[in-house]
This record gives structure tokens, sequence and C-alpha cells, in this order.
């Protein structure tokens, strides 16, 4: 799912939601995204999975007022961007410690260890 910002084209399985005044776009979008099982589960196909129209037009939701959806919207899309935040640190986090642990490498270093330098790995768990 997701929500065009500019004219786009699409094919026939393709479901395009143009939705009037009485609804907001975002809200719709956390609404089906809520409700996605339900969507596949009313889906068919042998290829991929399609909702037919007269299907899709037979689905009914509860939707607050405006002004509710509104506010609703706002608040998810305001976890989704610290999600987006915290997704990017996490990133960072990951490439830095990679960067770390190929420092430790000894070869990436420039040293060489000795054979006497390796040691054996044994259980310490009295197994």
């Amino acid at each position: 799912m997701a929500i065009s910002t500019a004219g786009i084209t699409t094919n026939q399985g393709f479901k395009n939601l143009v939705p009037n005044a009485e609804f907001s776009v975002e809200f719709l979008y956390y609404l089906f995204t809520l409700n996605v099982k339900e969507l596949v589960r009313k889906s068919s196909g042998s290829t991929f999975l399609e909702l037919s129209k007269s299907d899709f037009e037979k689905l009914t939701f509860l939707s607050p007022c405006l002004d509710e959806q509104h506010k609703i919207a706002s608040v998810l899309i305001a976890a989704d961007d610290a999600i987006a935040v915290q997704q990017q640190k996490l990133h960072y986090l990951k490439q830095e410690k990679k960067a770390l642990m190929q420092q430790l490498s000894p070869v990436n270093a420039g040293l060489r260890w000795r054979s006497h330098d390796r040691q054996t790995l044994t259980s310490t768990s009295g197994r």
C-alpha cells in the first residue's frame, strides 16, 4: 500500500482509491494497513492475489469524523517518523559495529598472529 502524491499509472489488478472529502487519505492508508489480512483473505487469483472491484465495494469499515481521522493519522505519522529515525540510527550502529569488527582482524590491522597466540576454546559450563 502507498499514497501517491503525483499522477501514477497502474494495471487492471491494482486498486486505486480517490477518497471524497469525508475521508483523510492518510487515515485510509492506516485503516487499510490495519485490515490488510482481511483484504488478503477476500482476495483470489492463481498468479497473484487480487481483490475484485465488486468485493472491494462490499467492504465496510467504521471510521470517525474527518477531524478525528486527521488527529489519528497525525499520531500514526509521527510514530512512523520516529520509527524511521530509530531504524536509521540502528543502521548506522550496525555499520559502526561492522567497521569495528573488521578492525579486530589481525590482517586488517596489519598484524600477524603467532601460532602460540592462538588459544583453544573450551567449554566452561561443566558439560
